[in-house]
């Protein structure tokens, strides 16, 4: 058996750096310096941490993970499951890699809260959806494998427009509406936002670039936003969460566009796939576009793309 199958703990090798004063008694915690953050580990994220507990190995990304273990946050192992799926990985595979990830979380943080119980107690209740994937994956990968070789290079705002009639006449081919983050990065990324350009990583061939691992970012944003709405409404966390953090730099940029509406109504048995959340975008994330100084020329660029993306709804 493994050291995370043992339960065995790892020394305390980074200490409280803050205190809580409750009254007279002074309570060593660690607090966090960025807000009520949900953190979304990886797959990776979490073999990592469980290579420290079984060695002793603190790497820097390990390091850089117990930042996040503080009062205030939330730890979420949602993606390290479902990215089973993208490697045809069985139901029970995936059932027991999680069981294990669950063990890893609950070692190795100590602050912050998880929601290793919530999956624990719920995996087959929420999430028996198709093997786990969320529904049109096959098309959501074939529509990024197209969309690739467009924007692997930069445009300006005139050749703009016919790239854009392209990515959302792909987007209608396979059934996706243009309102979906999916969609939505990919014609930030036309219009030069270099952070979703950094999350997509488009390459002019298509056998050099990884649409699964672009799918798995882009519905992080998604999933973080239905995790919230599931949250809320069953009390799966304590904290108010006020940022959503995951494990790359130009991901965590663009979900700081998006903005969601919990749904009204929200029953025990839905499945977390077919949780409905209305997402909100904010203009600059279409860099190029908010960037025109006219402001007449700026309105009507948001008015043409505007119109575009709700008539490929």
């Amino acid at each position: 058996m493994s050291a995370v199958e043992n339960f065995n703990r790892p020394s305390d090798e980074y200490k409280p750096n803050f205190v809580l004063i409750s009254g007279e008694k002074i309570i060593p915690v660690r607090v966090s310096e960025f807000g009520n953050a949900l953190y979304i580990l990886d797959r990776n994220s979490i073999n990592r941490i469980r290579n420290y507990i079984e060695t002793g190995n603190l790497t820097s990304e390990v390091q850089d993970i117990q930042k996040y273990d503080c009062v205030g946050n939330t730890i979420s192992m949602m993606n390290s499951f479902l990215e089973g799926n993208y490697k045809d990985e069985s139901y029970e595979k995936i059932k027991k890699q999680t069981n294990i990830h669950s063990k890893v979380i609950s070692i190795f943080f100590k602050y912050a809260e998880t929601d290793v119980k919530f999956f624990n107690e719920n995996f087959e209740k929420f999430f028996v959806h198709e093997s786990l994937r969320e529904k049109n994956f096959l098309g959501m990968i074939n529509f990024l494998k197209e969309v690739s070789c467009l924007l692997y290079r930069d445009y300006n705002m005139v050749e703009s427009k016919g790239i854009l009639e392209k990515i959302l006449k792909k987007a209608i081919n396979y059934s996706i509406p243009a309102s979906n983050p999916v969609v939505i990065v990919c014609i930030a990324s036309l219009y030069g936002n270099r952070d979703a350009k950094g999350v997509i990583k488009p390459k002019m061939d298509v056998n050099q670039f990884n649409p699964y691992s672009a799918l798995n970012d882009l519905l992080s944003i998604i999933r973080a936003f239905r995790m919230q709405a599931f949250g809320r409404k069953f009390g799966i966390f304590n904290s108010k969460i006020d940022n959503i953090v995951t494990y790359d730099s130009c991901l965590n940029n663009i979900i700081k566009y998006f903005s969601y509406s919990s749904p009204e109504k929200l029953e025990i048995g839905a499945s977390f796939f077919d949780l409905h959340i209305n997402i909100n975008i904010k203009g600059e994330m279409f860099t190029n576009i908010f960037n025109i100084k006219e402001e007449k020329s700026r309105e009507r660029y948001f008015n043409y793309l505007y119109d575009k993306i709700k008539s490929s709804i």
